[in-house]
């Protein structure tokens, strides 16, 4: 979420819009130091773990044609610095894993 609007004043990409692209890619980014909670979501929702959450938020995503890159919604390498330096208001801070502006850049890189 602490993207998203990021995203809509630097690019343009609704906000709903921006924060579904987004949920897949949050979610795999707190997997890797925060599983826990995301497995208890998972199994409340008779998923046996969060992968098999990730995948059904995916499969949603693919049926209502939400892209899965940020690409495909015309977000640019050469914007990705000034989407970092946008991104980090209150929500970032909300989000359990700890996310350093080079790591966000990263997770930005690889999501185009």
């Amino acid at each position: 979420h602490g993207v998203a609007a990021a995203l809509g004043a630097v690019c343009n990409v609704h906000h709903g819009l921006a924060c579904a692209i987004l949920l897949p890619i949050s979610i795999r980014t707190n997997l890797r130091t925060h599983r826990k909670p995301y497995d208890e979501l998972a199994h409340a929702l008779e998923f046996p773990h969060a992968e098999g959450l990730l995948d059904a938020i995916q499969s949603i995503s693919d049926k209502l044609k939400i892209p899965s890159r940020l690409a495909d919604v015309g977000v640019k390498e050469s914007q990705i610095d000034q989407l970092v330096e946008l991104s980090f208001g209150n929500s970032m801070s909300g989000n359990p894993t700890p996310i350093a502006p080079d790591d966000l850049r990263d997770i930005l890189h690889a999501s185009l």
